[in-house]
């Protein structure tokens, strides 16, 4: 049927397959001018140079089967006659051996031009190639250059001298990289009947390549050095260089003319680095640095280079490493200035005075190494002051004719060192100015200006050598500029009236020093003296902090007329600031000052001073770090102090009753001090948080006896109207959690009068620091969401499980986002104050676990996030750490079970980490052998991978290991398995006190390893 919506369909790409290059010559330009090629042209090489190797699948590709024309010019199809398949003639093998050849040709040919199109970038090719593959395109490149790898004919064309150039630099970069300890890919090579993938080359033919090409080394440093000295000209062949075959045209016709010709600094920069490095793999460092260093010079006048690929900061790390090596003992007038300047450093600065004032003139040295020598002076050198300033001075005049912003501190040094200082930088100066260009003069004028405005012996030292003033700067200009500026007699710039005999100035200078000081003394010398000199009204008016409370207010108006209103206006504010801010020393004296005051004036106002200092004492306990412990006296003086806060509360509730923060803070202190007994035994409504602590308080007290389940199903009854979603019906409910018709007084005291919003219960929440209190909490929240989630396999893991309730009616009416807010908001806060216990660290492990299940859930997760595996597993491993003294004891089944463990090995796997997923298997009671086997074999793996052997115990996975290295030809991977199961301990015979000894010293190992990545 017609699909009328097919043309509205953007067409999909078609993959071009090789031989389709083959048949179209001009398609192969076409499909490398595309940005985005498939297949890309390294997969081209591949497919070009695999296929002219191997006949039979190239033929099949292209349909070239047996079907050939027979003697008589007839068509054969090689169907059998009478029973027999038809012999083919002679004159079809002389047809099918000649396509072949021509074929092979033209594949070959296909792959030069395409390395052509990446300027014949060695980077690329050694990346994407397999070592065959790139000894056989240089090979070729060679052979259609007129060239062979014997090198006998000392003379080469400019074609095949590129060709030799190109060859010998992957001989030296083939040995090099071949020296390093290649680690195979993961996974089984499982081959295709009838395919063969070019990527996989077996370990002895890549041995016997190396073996050849170590051969070749000296060989081809000495050509290359050869090609340095000679400076031949280069041409470089491009695409349209090689000619193309077909069947008109049975000789391909090179047309090397139309190469590129290569600038000689384009080679000598490559051959350089390449030798250079070379010549470091060999420890041969005064050879690779001379070589380095010309590359460092050459690269740096490249414009476009078409030819040399540089990794700049590879280069100046190489050279960096021999200047550390040698040392540059050696330097003699030839020797640049960087190594001269290095060495002089390294020698106490003997020549670092002249090396910079000879780079003034020369500009060879980079700023950055000009700074470097300063920053070496000032730190090291501390009591040469002629030499710093030579330096500084020498720095900010080579900064200042390259056009830099001139940024060390060479004013300072010319007002502290200021005759001294003039004679060297003048000294310099006369050295520059004569062979300075037009544009440097322009910089160097105004830097003189600046010099002759700041310095009189500077100006000075200018008129005398006015030969070289006369260089920059007019007559006209000069006058000027000598007659202003400093002089001897500075008198003159006094002023006649003193700028702090200002009125407004005096006023504002009391105003800030008010506005600062934290001492009552001070305060109030600073108030009387604003009100009597200046005759200052409404002081408290300065800052809009200062405004006081409604209540405080009501305090302040009836104080008799013989107290300081403002005064005391002031300092209860200045009190309120420095409590802000956690002085609470300095703010407690301002209080107890206001209150020796007002004592006998003002009851009232004395009783809420009273309050406040409750309130600041209550603040420093909060504040204190839970592992300093206050004296038993004082605990018994604040809750002594809370108690007597809370009968005066019912008594002013009429009036001006303290604020609901400072029962906030009543009911936190009494929480964490451990007072259960004096808040049950507390008044049932005095206040909404005292009346959820005692309902806190009778859950913990119940845990703490063992006794039974009321107090926690009476915490969850009170915490469940919080997260419902409709306010409008808020029942009590069971411990079922089925809707009951009767309920007790206190949860029903705050559900019905006062019902926490969620932000005062995380509030109030940020201020309980007792372990159980807390414990308690999160572990009623965690329950709650995991019924409201409703998800087994991310089931967060909490304490106490059996005494909250399993189900849930119309868990619909409930916000599971808000829940898992506040949950994840506790625990953040509980592990910050206590970050070492085992159980909510195993918690908020299973909280990021639960983050990533919920992914392709319909369910709304706790917050929008993709990927917490690595910090699952962080939070994994601290609980493990904590629990075991790292890891030098068992882990606790209690945390540490199955399902802990499979969070782990789904978190590595996941990761990639396929090795640590494996070893993992083995802390199953029943390991996963499939699953095992499964990691161990996969090909992209982002661990260790054999470095986690020798953690293995289980002889199951080691055996799987022997057998997996001995298909895949790893025969040292193989042979070090056979290593570890060799090993005594992971004897079967070995009785069983042996083996548990021998898996727990392995898991130690491994655990401490996996810490050091994820912690």
């Amino acid at each position: 049927m017609f699909d009328s919506r097919a043309k509205q369909r953007p067409p999909s790409p078609q993959k071009i397959l090789w031989f389709e290059f083959l048949l179209n010559p001009t398609l192969l330009e076409k499909h490398l001018s595309d940005g985005s090629t498939d297949p890309s042209p390294t997969d081209l090489i591949i497919k070009f140079l695999t296929n002219s190797v191997n006949e039979s699948h190239s033929d099949q590709a292209m349909g070239l089967n047996n079907n050939q024309y027979n003697n008589s010019g007839v068509f054969s199809t090689g169907v059998p006659v009478n029973g027999m398949e038809e012999p083919p003639s002679q004159i079809d093998l002389d047809l099918k051996e000649e396509k072949i050849t021509k074929k092979k040709i033209a594949l070959k040919l296909l792959a030069l031009k395409v390395a052509a199109s990446l300027q014949w970038d060695l980077n690329t090719l050694e990346k994407k190639l397999p070592l065959t593959m790139q000894q056989s395109l240089l090979t070729e490149l060679l052979t259609v250059t007129g060239d062979d790898l014997s090198f006998s004919d000392p003379a080469a064309t400019s074609d095949s001298l590129f060709a030799r150039i190109l060859y010998n630099l992957w001989v030296l970069r083939a040995v090099i990289e071949g020296s390093y300890p290649a680690k195979s890919p993961k996974g089984l090579n499982v081959q295709l009947p009838g395919l063969i993938d070019p990527s996989i080359i077996s370990p002895a033919v890549v041995e016997s390549i190396m073996r050849k090409l170590n051969e070749e080394t000296e060989r081809a440093c000495n050509l290359l050095e050869a090609i340095l000295k000679n400076g031949d000209p280069v041409r470089m062949p491009l695409m349209n260089c090689f000619g193309t075959l077909t069947e008109e045209c049975p000789n391909p016709d090179h047309k090397w003319d139309q190469g590129l010709m290569l600038k000689s600094d384009d080679v000598i920069c490559q051959i350089s680095y390449d030798l250079g490095c070379f010549y470091f793999f060999q420890e041969k460092y005064e050879e690779a640095s001379a070589h380095f260093l010309k590359a460092s010079d050459l690269y740096s006048k490249l414009v476009v280079p078409k030819f040399c690929h540089i990794n700049p900061m590879k280069l100046k790390g190489f050279y960096d490493a021999c200047a550390h090596i040698l040392g540059y003992q050696k330097s003699d007038s030839t020797t640049p200035l960087r190594e001269i300047l290095q060495t002089s450093v390294k020698e106490g600065h003997n020549k670092t005075i002249d090396i910079l004032k000879s780079d003034i003139i020369k500009m060879e040295l980079p700023l950055s190494l000009r700074d470097a020598v300063e920053l070496n002076i000032l730190q090291e050198h501390e009591g040469k002051t002629d030499l710093l300033l030579y330096v500084v001075f020498s720095n900010a005049i080579r900064r200042t004719i390259s056009g830099e912003v001139v940024i060390n501190n060479w004013c300072s040094l010319l007002k502290t060192h200021e005759e001294k200082s003039s004679l060297i930088v003048c000294d310099l100066l006369k050295d520059v100015i004569p062979v300075a260009s037009q544009e440097m003069k322009l910089f160097l004028k105004n830097f003189t200006r600046t010099l002759c405005l700041t310095s009189i012996p500077a100006k000075q030292l200018m008129k005398k050598y006015d030969k070289y003033s006369e260089m920059l700067f007019t007559a006209e200009e000069l006058e000027t500029l000598f007659a202003y500026g400093p002089t001897a007699k500075r008198e003159i710039y006094k002023f006649d009236k003193s700028f702090t005999d200002d009125f407004s100035v005096q006023i504002a200078a009391f105003e800030r020093r008010l506005l600062t000081c934290t001492e009552a003394v001070n305060i109030k010398y600073l108030v009387n003296q604003l009100r009597a000199k200046y005759n200052y009204q409404h002081l408290w008016t300065l800052n809009k902090k200062w405004e006081c409370p409604v209540a405080v207010n009501i305090f302040l108006k009836n104080v008799p007329p013989h107290v300081d209103q403002e005064m005391i206006h002031i300092l209860l504010a200045k009190a309120a600031e420095l409590r802000a801010i956690k002085k609470y020393g300095e703010a407690r004296h301002l209080y107890q000052m206001i209150h020796s005051e007002i004592r006998n004036a003002s009851p009232r106002l004395s009783r809420f001073l009273n309050w406040e200092l409750l309130r600041l004492d209550l603040l420093e306990v909060l504040d204190t770090p839970v592992h300093i412990c206050q004296s038993s006296t004082y605990r018994t003086d604040i809750v002594q102090r809370i108690l007597t806060l809370l009968v005066s509360y019912k008594k002013e509730r009429g009036k001006v009753p303290p604020d609901p923060n400072l029962m906030e803070l009543c009911a936190a202190v009494l929480l964490n001090f451990r007072e259960w007994e004096k808040l049950l035994e507390l008044e049932a409504k005095i206040d909404s948080y005292i009346q959820f602590s005692k309902v806190v308080a009778s859950a913990c007290k119940e845990m703490l006896n063992k006794g039974g389940k009321n107090g926690p199903r009476e915490l969850w009854d009170t915490i469940l109207p919080i997260f419902q979603t409709s306010t409008s019906v808020q029942h009590k409910r069971s411990g079922s959690g089925m809707v009951k018709d009767s309920s007790r007084e206190t949860s029903q005291a705050i559900m019905t009068s006062f019902i926490f919003c969620r932000s005062q219960l995380q509030q109030f929440i940020k201020k309980l620091k007792d372990t159980l209190v807390l414990g308690i909490i999160i572990s009623c929240l965690a329950k709650f969401y995991n019924i409201l989630k409703d998800d087994s396999i991310g089931e967060i893991f909490l304490e106490y499980q059996g005494i909250w309730p399993t189900i849930i009616t119309n868990s619909d009416g409930f916000n599971m986002t808000a829940v898992g807010e506040v949950f994840q908001s506790t625990l953040h806060h509980a592990l910050s104050i206590h970050p070492t216990h085992t159980a909510w660290l195993r918690t908020k492990g299973d909280v990021m676990y639960a983050l990533i299940s919920l992914q392709n859930s319909k369910k709304a997760p706790i917050v929008s996030v993709h990927g917490h595996y690595a910090c699952a597993l962080k939070y994994y491993i601290s609980a493990a750490m904590v629990s075991s003294d790292f890891f030098s004891l068992p882990l606790p089944k209690a945390i540490f079970d199955d399902l802990q463990f499979k969070h782990m090995i789904h978190c590595c796997t996941k990761l990639c980490n396929h090795t640590q997923a494996a070893v993992l298997h083995q802390f199953l009671e029943e390991p996963n052998y499939t699953m095992a086997f499964k990691a161990l074999g996969e090909r992209v793996c982002n661990d260790s991978c054999d470095t986690y052997y020798p953690c293995i115990w289980d002889v199951t996975l080691l055996e799987f290991l022997v057998h997996h290295h001995t298909k895949r030809g790893e025969m040292d991977c193989r042979q070090y398995v056979i290593q570890l199961i060799g090993q005594l301990e992971l004897n079967s015979n070995n009785n069983e006190e042996i083996q548990r000894e021998a898996a727990s010293l392995r898991k130690g190992w491994f655990l401490r390893a996996m810490a050091k990545q994820y912690l």
